[in-house]
Order: C-alpha cells, then sequence, then structure tokens
C-alpha cells in the first residue's frame, strides 16, 4: 500500500492551488490539482525498489508531505489482470465521526467514519468480532454497523468513478451483531445499478466475512449498490463497512531490478558507466556485481583504494574496465587478466604490485599472456595475516558457492504443491543440471506425481489478455531408482490438444521440454496435462515449469549515441532545465525542452535533429560532444557567450544544414570547410572578433553560379610587408636575365615599388575579381597592379592564401 498526501497550506505566499502530475516510476499516476489531496493504491511490486516522481506540468512548483509505504499480504487484496488498486473511498459505518487506522489497523490502512442519520439506523455490539478471516479488519471497524430505518427499505451506497469507463472493485464486509431470536432470519441480495450480483446471503453472527464484486463497470460512472431484502427475510440489511478501487494499469516496466541496486537514471539495462572524475573514494563497491548487464566501467581519475575485486571478472559481459589515476594497492587478480577479450587499464596507480603495462591484458594472438609478476614481501606478520585472509576467503567462497548452487542467473522459483492431487517425489542423489537452462539443484530434486496412479497430472493458468500466447517451458528429472519392470511414460496435452509425447524422463538428467512456442487458449485459460501412456507403470512426473506471455514494448529509447551526445553537452555547459530529465525524446510529452526528434521509424530509435541553445549562457568553447549528434540538422548556439574558433567538426556531421553562432565572441576565421559544404546555411553575425565580415561568412545555396569566395581583411605588420618586399625582388632577379624582352615591366615595377609602401597598399584583390573589373571599365580606370601565383603566408593571422591576387597600390 503506498500513500502520499499532499496539503498545499500556502506555504509559498502565492494563493495559488497546485496543479501537477504524480509518478509511479515510468507511469503516469495522477494528476494533483486540489490544496489538500490524498492518493493511495495497493501495488504488488515487481522489484527491491520504488519510484514516486513529481513532474512540473505548469507554473505551480511540485512538493509532497508525506510518502507512506505499508506491506500488505498477497492474498488480501488482488486483482485478475494483475493491475494495481486505487483507493475511491474506504469507510465504516458508524456515527462516532471518528476515523481509525494504526495501531487499531496493523497494515494502516485510514477508516473513516460514514452515516446517513436520515435513514439509516446504528447497530454495534461489546462483544469481540472474529476478523482473522475477513482481510484483517480492525475490531472498531467490524463492530459497528447500518440499518434502513425502514425495515421494508433498501441499504444504499452511492459513488461516481472517473474516468466513467472505470471499473470498481467492491469490498464489502459484514458481520451480525446482534444476537438473534429463534424466529429471525437476516437475508439480503446485492444489486450494482439495479443488476443482481450476488445473494441471498446472511452475515454470521460474530464473524467477518468479505464479499468481492470484481470488474464492474456503472453507467457513465455513477454506481450504486444496493442491498435488498428477501422474502424470506424478518430483518433489513446491514453493512458494517466497504472499500471501493478502480484499477490503474501500469504498463511501462521499470529498469532491470539489479541495476537499480546500485543507481538507476534511466529505464533502460545499464551497459556502461563512467563515474570518471567523480571524487570517489573508498573501495571499489560490489553493488556493481549486481549490475550483471555491464559492458564497461570507467571508475578512473578518483581517490578510490583497497585491493582491485575479483567479482569484475566474473561479470560475463563486462569486457572494458578503466581503472587509471587511482590509489589501488595489492596486485591486479589473475581472473582479470586472463579473462578473454577483456580491456583492462591501471595506469597511474602508484601502490599497485605490477608494472602498468603487465596489468593491461592484451587479446589473444597465439601467443602466451604475460604473468603478472607480484613482488612478495614476507614478514611474520604479514603472513599471518595472509593465513586469515586465506581463511576469510574460503569461508566466503564456500558461502558464496552456496548462494550460486541456489540459481546462478537468480531466478526466483516459487514452490507450488497440491496436496489433495499430488504426491511428492525427492532424491538426495545429485541431478545433472549442466544440459537444462542450468537449473538450481534445489529445483531439480524434487517434484510431483498424481496420488492416483491412473490420474493426469494437471497444471492450470489465466492469461491477460486471453488472446495472448503462452511460451511454456517444462522441466523433467527422473527422481525414483526404476526397477527392471518399471516404465514412467506420458504424453502432454494443452487444452485436451496433443503437443508431445510420449516422453520419458532420463535418470538424474535434467531435460527441457518447450511444447511449441506460442500456445493460444481458448478464453485465457489453460489447461495442461501430463497422460500416463497404456504402456507406462508409474504415473507423470513434473519437476519444474515457467510459462511466459510475450509483451511488446513498441516504443524504442533514444539512440545511444544521441543521448551520450547530449548529456555529455548538458554536463559540460552545466545546463539545468527542468525537463532534461529522464529520455532526451520519449515519451513526446516530455521532451526536453530545446530538442527536436524524428521517431517517426518504429524499428528504429528516435534521433536528435535539432539542437536549440540559444540565450541559454553557454560560455566557453563549442564542445565537441555535439560531434555525437550524428543525426542532427539544425545547431542554434546564437546570443550565448562561446569563444575561442569555429570548430571544422561541425562541417563533417553529414546531416548538419543550418547552423546559428550569431551573437557570440568567436575568434580567428570560419573554417573553409564549413563555407563549402553544399547545402549548409551558416550565420555569424555580431561576431565582433571573427575575422571576417559576418555577411560573407554566411554561405549561400548554389544556383549554378561559382561561390564568392570569402574576403578576408589583411592587416599587414613590418613582417608581413618584408614577405612581400622579398617576394618582389625575387620576381626582379629572375627577370633581369631577360632584361631586353622586359625593360618595359622592369621599369613598372620600379613604379609600383614606388608605391609599394605599407601605407599605399588599400586592398589586395582576387584575379578573378579584377578580371572581372577590367572587362566592365576602361583601361585608363584601372591601377595598376602586381600579379602573383604562389602561396603566401601572413604570419599574424595565420592565414596562407593559395590562389592568384594583385597587390594595388
Amino acid at each position: 500500500m503506498i500513500k502520499a498526501t499532499f496539503v498545499y497550506g500556502n506555504y509559498d505566499n502565492a494563493n495559488d492551488d497546485p496543479s501537477f502530475d504524480l509518478y509511479f516510476g515510468p507511469n503516469f499516476w495522477v494528476t494533483v490539482s486540489s490544496n489538500n489531496t490524498r492518493e493511495e493504491i495497493i501495488h504488488v511490486t515487481k522489484s527491491n525498489s520504488l519510484q514516486v516522481c513529481l513532474v512540473r506540468t505548469g507554473a505551480t512548483v511540485p512538493f509532497i508531505n508525506v510518502l507512506e509505504l505499508r506491506p500488505l499480504p498477497k492474498t488480501d487484496y488482488v486483482t485478475p489482470r494483475g493491475g494495481s488498486l486505487n483507493l475511491i473511498f474506504r469507510v465504516y459505518l458508524s456515527n462516532s465521526g471518528f476515523g481509525i487506522r494504526y495501531p487499531e489497523d496493523i497494515y494502516d490502512r485510514k477508516w473513516n467514519s460514514y452515516f446517513d442519520k436520515e435513514l439509516w439506523a446504528e447497530v454495534t455490539t461489546n462483544l469481540t468480532v472474529n476478523v482473522d478471516k475477513s482481510n484483517e479488519l480492525p475490531h472498531g471497524v467490524m463492530a459497528t454497523g447500518a440499518t434502513p430505518l425502514n425495515e421494508k427499505d433498501t441499504l444504499n451506497m452511492t459513488w461516481d468513478v472517473e474516468p466513467p469507463t472505470a471499473k470498481s472493485y467492491i469490498y464489502m464486509y459484514f458481520a451480525e451483531l446482534k444476537t438473534l431470536r429463534a424466529n429471525d432470519t437476516r437475508e439480503f441480495n446485492m444489486t450494482l445499478n439495479g443488476e443482481y450480483k450476488y445473494g441471498p446471503y446472511s452475515p454470521i453472527p460474530l464473524e467477518a466475512q468479505t464479499i468481492t464484486a470484481e470488474e464492474q463497470q456503472c453507467d457513465e460512472g455513477a454506481c450504486l449498490l444496493q442491498l435488498v431484502k428477501t422474502l424470506n427475510s424478518s430483518l433489513p440489511p446491514l453493512l458494517n463497512a466497504m472499500e471501493i478501487f478502480t484499477v490503474i494499469d501500469f504498463p511501462q516496466m521499470e529498469t532491470n531490478d539489479d541495476d537499480g541496486q546500485f543507481q538507476t537514471t534511466h529505464l533502460i539495462v545499464h551497459v556502461f558507466r563512467d563515474l570518471s572524475s567523480s571524487n570517489l573514494t573508498g573501495n571499489i563497491t560490489q553493488a556493481i556485481e549486481n549490475l550483471s548487464h555491464l559492458q564497461k566501467l570507467n571508475l578512473s581519475n578518483n581517490n578510490l583504494t583497497g585491493e582491485i575485486p575479483e567479482f569484475l571478472a566474473y561479470i560475463k559481459s563486462l569486457l572494458v574496465i578503466d581503472l587509471t589515476g587511482n590509489n589501488f594497492t595489492g596486485s591486479v587478480p589473475p581472473s582479470l587478466l586472463q579473462k578473454k577479450g577483456m580491456e583492462l587499464n591501471v595506469d597511474n596507480n602508484p601502490h599497485l604490485l605490477c608494472a602498468a603495462d603487465s596489468c593491461v591484458n592484451k587479446e589473444e594472438n597465439g601467443h602466451t599472456k604475460k604473468s603478472i609478476v607480484v613482488p612478495v614481501v614476507a614478514s611474520i606478520s604479514s603472513l599471518a595475516v595472509l593465513v586469515v585472509a586465506v581463511v576469510i576467503f574460503l569461508v566466503l567462497k564456500k558461502k558464496k558457492a552456496a548462494k550460486v548452487e541456489e540459481d546462478i542467473y537468480d531466478r526466483t522459483w516459487n514452490p507450488d504443491f497440491d496436496e489433495e492431487s499430488w504426491a511428492e517425489v525427492t532424491t538426495n542423489l545429485t541431478v545433472n543440471v549442466d544440459g537444462s537452462n542450468e537449473l538450481p539443484h534445489g529445483v531439480m530434486a524434487t517434484g510431483a506425481t498424481p496420488l492416483n496412479e491412473k490420474d493426469t497430472l494437471n497444471m492450470t493458468w489465466d492469461v491477460e489478455p486471453p488472446t495472448a500466447k503462452s511460451y511454456i517451458y517444462m522441466y523433467f528429472a527422473e527422481l525414483k531408482t526404476l526397477r527392471a519392470n518399471d516404465t514412467r511414460e506420458f504424453n502432454m496435452t494443452l487444452n485436451g490438444e496433443y503437443k508431445y509425447g510420449p516422453y520419458s524422463p532420463i535418470p538424474l538428467e535434467a531435460q527441457t521440454i518447450i511444447t511449441a512456442e506460442e500456445q493460444q487458449c481458448d478464453e485465457g485459460e489453460c489447461l495442461l496435462q501430463l497422460v500416463k501412456t497404456l504402456n507406462s507403470t508409474l504415473p507423470p512426473l513434473l519437476n519444474a515449469m515457467e510459462v511466459f506471455t510475450v509483451i511488446d514494448f513498441p516504443q524504442m529509447e533514444t539512440n545511444d549515441d544521441d543521448v551520450a551526445g547530449i548529456k555529455s553537452i548538458q554536463d559540460t555547459y552545466g545546463l539545468s532545465r527542468i525537463s532534461w530529465q529522464g529520455d532526451p525524446c520519449v515519451p513526446e510529452k516530455f521532451l526536453w525542452d530545446g530538442l527536436n526528434c524524428d521517431n517517426s521509424k518504429n524499428s528504429s530509435p528516435p534521433i536528435i535533429t535539432s539542437l536549440d541553445l540559444s540565450s541559454s549562457k553557454l560560455t566557453g568553447n563549442i564542445t565537441q560532444a555535439i560531434e555525437n549528434l550524428t543525426h542532427l540538422q539544425k545547431l542554434n548556439l546564437s546570443n550565448n557567450n562561446l569563444t575561442g574558433e569555429i570548430p571544422e567538426f561541425l562541417a563533417y556531421i553529414k546531416s548538419l544544414l543550418v547552423i546559428d553562432l550569431t551573437g557570440n565572441n568567436f575568434t580567428g576565421s570560419v573554417p573553409p570547410s564549413l563555407l563549402q559544404k553544399k547545402g549548409m546555411e551558416l550565420n555569424v553575425d555580431n561576431n565582433p572578433h571573427l575575422l571576417c565580415a559576418a555577411d560573407s561568412c554566411v554561405n549561400k545555396e548554389e544556383n549554378g553560379h561559382t561561390k564568392k569566395s570569402i574576403v578576408v581583411p589583411v592587416v599587414a605588420s613590418i613582417s608581413s610587408l618584408a614577405v612581400l618586399v622579398v617576394a618582389v625582388v625575387i620576381f626582379l632577379v629572375l627577370k633581369k636575365k631577360k632584361a631586353a624582352k622586359v625593360e618595359g615591366i622592369n621599369q613598372s615595377v620600379n613604379k609600383f615599388k614606388s608605391k609599394c609602401e605599407y601605407s599605399n597598399i588599400t586592398r589586395i584583390v582576387p584575379l578573378q575579381d579584377w578580371l572581372e573589373l577590367s572587362a566592365k571599365s576602361s583601361s585608363s580606370s584601372v591601377t595598376f597592379g602586381l600579379m602573383f601565383s604562389s602561396l603566401l603566408l601572413f604570419p599574424e593571422s595565420g592565414l596562407i592564401m593559395d590562389s592568384s591576387f594583385l597587390l594595388v597600390p
């Protein structure tokens, strides 16, 4: 039983009634929308942990006053479909005006008194009412009740349900509180909205009884329960107490329970855990062992101490371990070094008793692996410590081995036995389970046969929905020592239809029989029968059984790389947006602010296609984590305080077509690969330190004409001017050999040199632009310039130009 209480009380002086959603794990529970709300559900847990989440949906801040968890016996409240019961009301019929809860109710259910003075008469007793067989109700609840004032009237109870299609689960509690005379009879029927449901019924004197009406649907959600006196009854109907529930289905499964014992932040089975640079201290916790699907573990750059634990080698899926930059002592367990495919790194652990390079195991390549060399410094005291350690190790190993023998995969096996129909068969001998799903020996060392050797051995179960198909796994092993003339042979049928056989279990050898997968049962009711053959002298035998149905989880989680990328971006910039929790893309209702995702393909995980972090007070460089968003189409980082150079990797995100970097403080120049990328829309306006005019840094879509080259302002220093002069001198020397042919050019060059002062150079004109200008202008209007075709270095700006250009004084 889980109870959540919300009492606003205007604690923030805002006089604004709350409105937010309450989630149970990944599933919606209810919307809290009043200033005094109390919600209660009865839930059958499937894991060792529960998560109750408050989700902000509007202007008000979510809050909670009390969250209570109370264990209940499994048999008290049951729903056929395995859903959770949502409490509508719980009352006992009394005029006392008092509520009853713990310690009177050992399960801390809260019972409110309810009484209609105009229509009812109260019935009470001072005698003890036996409540043991009726959900262990408090004595104070069952020691009072109500009957109609007019003995001919019905006793009515009304309630409404939301939504109107919800089905009610009705728990009614009765006990006769009056001492009846010889001719007294109290007998009545029960109807719901005029439809007969149960009866005739007579309460038992001073004995609490529960009458349950399950899955009752009321017209338009308005319910009327009536207790109607029968013709044989001399007394009016009596009701002591009542509980009404509706069913809430929580279809979304929670994270793997074993993974949750460590720490869960997403609804997924962990395959990668990165706790590098997290200020961790102490030993490596054994809780990591519960992450049975872990593939990569990064604990680098912390202050972890102690020895590297051996259990890491026994996590079958774990292939990559990074323990660099810690303070581990002792030696690396050989089992870690010898594990096939393991990548282990323990660099920068100064107290570890091995050279770092020898502690990194290599993949096998046909050569023998190097053994780890452990320096032994043995003293009398250390020898004593070693002896004690060995003893402790053996004790712990023995205990652990006993635990592993139960079920190495931690499956829970519940005992089931029909004492009226079955006889138990057991053995103290060892049953070989290696070839049968590695079942625990304790599971296969016991079994059942029919008491009557001629009978079938029957197993029944129901499935929901009724059209669901069952997957049946049966496990057999002969546990008796058969005599020469003994034979155990049987067939298997499902709802009367032959499925497998004849079959004989093998002595002390576990075997698995799967009765052909996807078995569908009429109306969801399944009956498996093991039927003895005519040749058999012994009845059928069954040791263990598993039955499954298939659940489809159509909504896939966001692409792993995209999740890793956006999480890294969040960490880099310290983003604390309230919506940035859970899965970035799904459910769509909780899509992270600033993201657009594509989840149109049911067969593929959702992908992040757009990231808008404009006006988010970002500082520093553009993080390379964006590179992980390999499906990104639009990126908006405008109006922040980002600095440094615009990174070239943005050009290599193939899908990225629109980038807005306006309003930042970038320096350097725009990478040519970004400007030349086909279809790219790039905007870098209002970046005052960027070495290009803003309008020339926005590349246009191609329209059949050559794209304009970027115009780079040249700020020539003395050193860059010297480079120009040297280039001119080399040019003159080479041309001097042909003085007769180039005398006119030399004169022109001399004229040019007289003008080629730092203050006289007005611009550098690309040759193509100059040719276009020449074609449009007369020769008299074109200023003389000197053409080069070479590599030119501009030291201060760091630019290298490889093109033809003109120096124009």
